[in-house]
């Protein structure tokens, strides 16, 4: 073999070893932020799939899908009236909001 073939192969063969860093690089990241955005769900989404990629691929689309959502924030009126409200309900449900079976492992603990 002449050296300037030699020297294709050898470019060659870095090159594919630059590709290879740079995808498994991009996974890792791109992994990252998704177990930074999702927390545990993306463990729970990860057991419930066949591969790591499928699990991803899921928390994409969840992703997407959310970031089509139009969300405004409350204003501080709002915020303290919805709570209220929803407080109003925990306390005048049946065993201050607990399922019976939370209230009786309550006791049972105790």
């Amino acid at each position: 073999m002449s050296e300037q073939t030699m020297m294709m192969i050898a470019i060659a063969v870095v090159a594919v070893v630059v590709v290879v860093a740079v995808w498994m690089l991009s996974r890792r990241r791109k992994t990252a932020a998704l177990r930074a955005r999702f927390g545990p769900e993306y463990d729970h989404v990860l057991r419930s799939t066949r591969t790591p990629a499928e699990a991803e691929r899921e928390l994409l689309k969840r992703q997407s899908r959310v970031e089509a959502f139009s969300i405004k924030p409350l204003s501080r009126e709002d915020a303290d009236r919805f709570s209220a409200r929803a407080k109003m309900r925990i306390d005048s449900a049946p065993h201050g909001g607990a399922s019976r079976r939370s209230s009786s492992t309550i006791r049972a603990t105790r």
